[in-house]
């Protein structure tokens, strides 16, 4: 059985696929766990443009499922914020999903099948990186799994003609991107003027 993609898309969106799972010629990546030079730890996913896939919710495609680990968002691009759920499957499978470069993460609860946990973003090591002409640029779902504490490739565990279907983003879902180019028209004003 495989899982339902976590993302809400809306009618007549497909979900693309932009970088698999595995060995990578990006040299941003990590080594790999057989000493490959460079290696993609998940699925990287957009929505059409980035203004479509900004801002998209995230919800938990396993029966239930907890926060176990998650880093918030930042304004900064040094840091990537995630969430990494954990679904224990009663037949003693351990799943662990992580949802990366999101824009805003719910409150840990118990979540269930689903509930929104956290909506696509663009922080973090994004190509390209957003910009003041264009704050949603980079925007995508880097979908990574774990099964039983070891690195799988998402494809092999969920559908990818399964979705969750629900509303486009709304301006209030993409607010984040706009509160960034906020923040960088006003670090380069201060540094036009010379105030802090």
């Amino acid at each position: 059985m495989k899982f339902p993609l976590p993302l809400q898309l809306p009618e007549g969106h497909t979900p693309i696929i932009t970088q698999h799972f595995g060995v990578s010629t990006e040299e941003l990546e990590p080594a790999g766990p057989n000493g490959e030079p460079h290696y993609h730890y998940g699925t990287d996913i957009v929505l059409g443009t980035d203004h479509d896939t900004y801002g998209a919710a995230l919800r938990l495609p396993f029966p239930v499922g907890r926060i176990n680990q998650y880093l918030q968002p930042t304004q900064g691009m040094q840091n990537t914020p995630f969430v990494q759920l954990l679904y224990p499957a009663q037949d003693g499978t351990k799943y662990e999903i992580v949802l990366a470069h999101v824009s805003e993460i719910e409150p840990a609860k118990d979540f269930v099948y689903g509930d929104i946990v956290a909506k696509v973003g663009n922080l973090g090591l994004v190509y390209p990186q957003p910009n003041l002409k264009d704050p949603y640029q980079g925007a995508h779902l880097h979908l990574g799994l774990k099964v039983n504490g070891a690195w799988v490739d998402p494809e092999q565990y969920f559908d990818f003609t399964k979705w969750f279907t629900g509303a486009a983003p709304t301006q209030q879902d993409q607010l984040p991107a706009t509160n960034w180019l906020i923040t960088e028209l006003l670090a380069i004003i201060k540094g036009i003027t010379g105030t802090n």
